[in-house]
Formats: structure tokens, sequence, C-alpha cells
């Protein structure tokens, strides 16, 4: 079913877009679990501040993130305008990747699940551990049996 006729349903309802964008999320979260995304480009003091900054040592799998996340940022800052959990998770970016590359994807989707938590009734991401590695899985969850089956989501799975 598309957007528009869910959205027909819903009532043009900004829990369906919520979900959407926390879909969204979760999937770029889950593509990058595990891969190798350790800067050791040299860190300049107002690094995780500006726009530019040394990219030089960077791999392949941290520049996909960082742009699936900068997409993924300016899409929901369109829809919230000064969030402030977009923002938290560009400066995240910006800030632990290269400090904390451990620990990013995690810090990511932190703030997200802290602003969706605010309205329980709402959309919510949820991780949980996966074998005996403690890799995450990201998912989206509804809290609405309407929305999940309409979404096709009715286990809250992001696989495409």
């Amino acid at each position: 079913m598309d957007n528009v006729v869910v959205s027909k349903i819903l009532g043009e309802s900004s829990d369906w877009d919520l979900f959407l964008l926390t879909k969204k999320l979760a999937a770029i979260l889950n593509r990058f679990e595990g891969a190798d995304i350790e800067d050791t480009s040299p860190y300049t003091p107002d690094w995780a501040e500006g726009t530019e900054y040394d990219t030089s040592e960077e791999t392949e799998d941290l520049r996909d993130l960082r742009h699936s996340i900068f997409e993924w940022a300016a899409e929901a800052g369109n829809l919230l305008p000064g969030n402030k959990a977009v923002r938290s998770i560009v400066w995240h970016v910006r800030h632990h990747m290269h400090h904390q590359p451990g620990d990013c994807l995690y810090n990511l989707s932190s703030p997200w699940a802290e602003f969706l938590g605010n309205n329980p009734q709402g959309p919510q991401l949820a991780h949980e551990i996966v074998g005996w590695s403690g890799r995450r899985k990201y998912r989206a969850v509804s809290n609405s049996t309407l929305l999940d089956v309409l979404s096709g989501n009715t286990l809250g799975d992001v696989e495409d």
C-alpha cells in the first residue's frame, strides 16, 4: 500500500512519518553494525563543530555511514525543523566517530530513541543484542496494530 493511501487512512498522522523515519534510521544502523567505522584522521579542536574537517584516513564504511546519516538528518530536519534529537545525532556523527567509534551506532540511536520515548503511544526505536558477538539489531516499533499491518511490519523488522 502506498504512503498516500496510508496517510489518508491514518488522517495524515505525524506518527506515520516518524515511523518511516525511525525505520530508515534502524535500517542504516543495521547496515553498519559490525562495519569498520574507526576514524584515525587527525583531530582538530573545531572538528566536532565545523562542517569541514580532515577525513583523509576514514574508511569507506565510515564515509558511507556519515553520508547516510546526513541524508537521514536532512529528511528528519525537514519534517522536524530544529529538533534537538536530529541535531544531537549529527553532532554524534562528527564527534564520536573520531573518539569512540565502537560506541558510535549506539550514540546515534540513543537521542532518537529518547525523543520517541517522550510519546509512548507513538513509534519507538528498539534494539536487541543478537548472538554471541554482542551485535545490536535495530528495529522500528509502531505501537499500533493498524500501522504495523499497513506497513507490512507486523514483527517490527526493518529488513528490506
